[in-house]
């Protein structure tokens, strides 16, 4: 079985780009502790979409509701982990592209227990499409999901000629999943905003880590090439 690694793109001044992503999620959560009325006046925005929906919209913002889920989310990222690891018959690459949908994902849930900011309040919205959501807001985690899971899929093209239609597409898919949270009135602006500088803040510390780990199978495919 062959246990080539996950290859991850080198990128200029990464510690850099990390305390910029850090700084701005930070600057973010502060700025709806300390000015909590105008971070409720988002509202506007959410009841300006929700009013101006349609009945696909009604089901993307169910559909991203349900399957992007945590329980959802983190079958289907066991799922493409296994198919990767089948596909693609590496078991590290399957692990690398586990952990980088993870790595994306999991600093999101630290700042909602930093932050503890709650919920657009619904009862404002004319159509509720989504049940009432009782867990913290800032940032989201359908949306940070998202993007770890595209950022993974980049990994896996690696540079080939698909790449930049990739690109394309997960930055569309982005923005997507974030209007329909922000159209069914459970996530304000500024927590898709915030998600995704916390996304890249678990991205740039994956990237940083997964090279060491990877290093550790090369005695094990050194000794398997002999």
């Amino acid at each position: 079985m062959a246990t080539k690694a996950l290859v991850i793109p080198r990128i200029s001044h990464p510690i850099w780009w990390m305390v910029v992503s850090l700084l701005m999620v930070l600057a973010i959560g502060a700025w709806g502790l300390f000015f909590p009325d105008a971070r409720t006046s988002q509202i506007t925005i959410n009841i300006f979409v929700n009013d101006h929906g349609s009945k696909i919209l009604d089901l993307l913002a169910q559909g991203v509701e349900k399957f992007f889920s945590p329980v959802y989310a983190i079958g289907l990222t066991g799922v493409l982990v296994v198919i990767v690891w089948i596909v693609k018959r590496s078991f590290w690459t399957a692990v690398g592209f586990g952990l980088a949908v993870a790595a994306a994902w999991l600093p999101v849930e630290a700042f909602k227990l930093i932050f503890n900011e709650a919920r657009p309040d619904a009862t404002q919205l004319i159509n509720v499409v989504v049940p009432v959501q009782i867990d913290t807001s800032f940032p989201s985690g359908h949306v940070s999901f998202v993007i770890g899971l595209t950022y993974a899929l980049l990994l896996l093209v690696g540079k080939g000629w698909f790449k930049p239609v990739l690109v394309i597409l997960s930055v569309v898919i982005v923005v997507v999943v974030a209007y329909a949270r922000i159209y069914a009135g459970v996530h304000y602006l500024s927590d898709t905003v915030g998600s995704v500088f916390a996304s890249l803040v678990g991205i740039l510390i994956f990237q940083q880590i997964w090279p060491g780990i990877a290093r550790l199978t090369l005695p094990r495919r050194g000794r398997r090439s002999k």
